[in-house]
């Protein structure tokens, strides 16, 4: 195993090199879905601070999420619902975007409650709310399914 090249290198180790043809986690996801992470992640770091600061000030918060929206007390248990739903979404872009072995797993479950509330939404509007994020949503899945069995096996 010397290096013929340059025969002062030290001799490269397979136990540590990934096998050959194996992508890092990093190479996996694509742009586009580092993108909404880093939003969610962004969104989900604000919505705590949001919640706080609406309880100390008495103001009423306003929450959007996949059609459903929300304005009043943050204390409400309609509003509770929403943030811990930005909380879950954070957490789970955090996951992947941090190469964490759950993040695939995550970002599925994450995928599939986002692409119910957008059907749910749009069904309770009487079909008058239609939506894109449906569509955004079956190429994150699909996408996510493509690259879940080389994430167990590719370096962190």
């Amino acid at each position: 195993m010397t290096n013929e090249a340059n025969p002062y290198e030290s001799p490269k180790s397979d136990l540590v090199s990934p096998a050959p043809g194996v992508a890092s986690r990093r190479e996996l996801v694509p742009v586009w879905i580092k993108i909404f992470g880093w939003i969610f992640i962004a969104v989900s770091a604000l919505t705590v601070p949001l919640m706080l600061w609406s309880v100390v000030a008495g103001s009423d918060v306003r929450l959007d999420l996949f059609g459903f929206g929300y304005t009043g007390p943050a204390l409400h248990p309609y509003a509770f619902a929403m943030a811990s739903l930005y909380l879950f979404m954070g957490i789970t872009a955090y996951g992947l975007i941090f190469r964490k072995d759950w993040g695939v797993t995550g970002c599925l479950a994450n995928g599939y409650i986002g692409l119910a509330i957008c059907i749910i939404s749009m069904i309770m509007s009487g079909g008058t709310n239609i939506r894109i994020e449906p569509i955004i949503q079956l190429f994150y899945l699909r996408r996510l399914h493509k690259i879940r069995p080389d994430w167990k096996n590719a370096s962190p």
